[in-house]
């Protein structure tokens, strides 16, 4: 195996070392170890500067690797930096790469394509139609209501027969939990008409997308393991592919014929960047604007921070997928999963804040640096015919603009929990903690409130380390406070959700000491289906 970069011995200096014009960082420890790493934080493909002696900082989030150990000490967790190989000869030491992954072997050679033969519709947001020859593919469908608990609502219409669409098609693919691709009002609706339509979602550890799936009434669900090639039929095949920057999220690989079509979803850092090249397209996420943070901090940071930082993160993604198009040297671009809007009335502070990368700015970007590349903003039931780049548009089929929204019918009510007296509340959501899994030095201070936030119907503390409700405040545990709508609050808790549902749903106002994220809590709240 050649080696990633190579360097004279008598070139590194105790400590950190950016090698290779900052591509490679290497630390000398004191008894002359060396440990080494691509410059690329593993959550969404930032650099690193120096901390300190032994820390780096990424530019992209603040992000912070310890290079002793290789552990990022924020956000807390445990999270590990993959590194090169380091093998050292006489005078030299030589940085190699593991391996290319399996899954970049034995891909077909292309066969010419006819015209209509391999195409994608989209639908809405993340969600889009697939032809490939006889077979069907869909990705993430959200096609009707909002996710995130009323936080976010569609950018568009779907076409009006999608649920015809979407019932006959051969597989679904759903990327990971967040309701914005698994979401509840589409499947619900789905599982009316075509409840044994095959759905494949990733095999995390935890098992939510497949109960969250069941739950909605839909009954083949197909829990597939990563990089397992999933055959429709001679010419057609699929593999679910995992995001490493640290969450559960996947990305999608479809292969016909030899024609690659990679779908990066909203993956921060897919397969830790060992993609194919020269596929025939990439779709990927593009908008940013994904979370509430740093929006819904005004408790910790100033407006003018938090606008800085919504900038930045706008900057952040674009270079990221304009690394992806360099990466992956498409064909073809289309941007998805970023046609969204905070459109609730409650929201209108947090639409003025969020702002977006717009699909237009993204594609000039993409165009301007990589002129060969053809790009397509997509429009709801506009077909692109990959063998030619053509689109086809059939108004009576296509979906619209979104210009109103059912807010009346989608509010996420109170439920019956929500008229027990204090104390058959706090020993519910007691109950829902101490079996929730997780253990920490963390105290979760709770206000719940009414939708301005304003007024505080229940406030408690909660110890994770001693697993106790409390009355005030305590030292030496990390500090996080939510001021949370109560409805949504108790909705998430009673039904088993994701905390995605609060914290990126604009849900929730917060503020932690130290301001550190505590990566280790929000990761098993998001990722694990724990409930009442």
């Amino acid at each position: 195996m050649p080696p990633y970069f190579k360097i004279k011995k008598t070139m590194l200096k105790a400590g950190v070392n950016f090698l290779s014009d900052n591509k490679v960082i290497a630390y000398m420890m004191d008894d002359g170890r060396i440990r080494a790493t691509k410059n690329i934080c593993r959550h969404m493909s930032g650099k690193f500067k120096p901390l300190s002696k032994t820390c780096l900082r990424c530019q992209g989030h603040g992000w912070e690797l310890n290079l002793e150990t290789m552990q990022y000490e924020n956000p807390l967790g445990g999270l590990i930096q993959p590194e090169l190989i380091v093998e050292e000869n006489a005078d030299e030491v030589l940085f190699l790469e593991k391996p290319l992954p399996a899954y970049l072997e034995n891909l077909r050679d292309k066969s010419p394509l006819a015209k209509g033969e391999l195409t994608f519709t989209f639908f809405a947001h993340a969600c889009g139609k697939f032809k490939l020859g006889e077979k069907v593919l869909f990705t993430d469908p959200w096609l009707i209501g909002p996710a995130f608990s009323g936080g976010w609502w569609l950018s568009h219409n779907p076409p009006p027969n999608w649920k015809d669409e979407l019932g006959n098609a051969d597989a679904i693919y759903i990327s990971h939990n967040h309701s914005d691709h698994l979401n509840e009002y589409t499947l619900k609706e789905l599982s009316k008409h075509y409840p044994s339509t095959p759905i494949y979602v990733p095999a995390f550890d935890n098992t939510s997308c497949e109960a969250l799936i069941q739950s909605y009434g839909m009954k083949d669900v197909r829990r597939t393991e990563f990089h397992t090639w999933i055959e429709l039929d001679d010419n057609t095949r699929f593999m679910i592919l995992p995001d490493t920057s640290g969450k559960n999220d996947s990305g999608l690989m479809i292969e016909y014929k030899g024609h690659l079509i990679l779908n990066n979803v909203d993956c921060g850092n897919l397969c830790g960047g060992h993609l194919p090249k020269d596929i025939d397209v990439l779709l990927s996420a593009f908008a940013g604007g994904s979370s509430g943070f740093p929006v819904c901090w005004d408790e910790l940071y100033s407006e003018k921070k938090i606008n800085q930082t919504v900038q930045k993160y706008r900057a952040n993604l674009a270079n990221m997928v304009m690394g992806l198009v360099e990466n992956t040297q498409p064909e073809t671009f289309i941007p998805i999963a970023g046609y969204f809007t905070e459109a609730h009335p409650a929201d209108i502070k947090i639409k003025q804040t969020n702002l977006k990368n717009s699909d237009e700015s993204i594609i000039k970007m993409i165009t301007r640096k990589f002129p060969d590349v053809n790009c397509h903003a997509p429009f709801p039931g506009h077909e692109v015919d990959i063998s030619d780049q053509s689109i086809k548009t059939n108004e009576k089929s296509a979906g619209s603009l979104a210009k109103q929204w059912d807010f009346e019918r989608f509010a996420i009510k109170h439920n019956d929990d929500y008229n027990l007296n204090t104390e058959e509340k706090l020993s519910q959501i007691a109950a829902y903690f101490k079996n929730s899994g997780f253990n920490g030095d963390l105290l979760l201070h709770v206000l719940e409130t009414e939708q301005s936030f304003e007024n505080v119907l229940l406030e408690f503390f909660y110890d994770f380390k001693d697993h106790k409700l409390l009355n005030t405040r305590i030292a030496n545990r990390r500090y996080l406070r939510m001021k949370v709508r109560s409805n949504v609050f108790h909705d998430v808790i009673k039904n088993g959700k994701s905390w995605e549902e609060i914290s990126i749903g604009f849900q929730a106002r917060f503020y932690r000491e130290p301001d550190v994220y505590n990566f280790d809590f929000w990761n098993h709240f998001q990722n694990y289906g724990l409930s009442l």
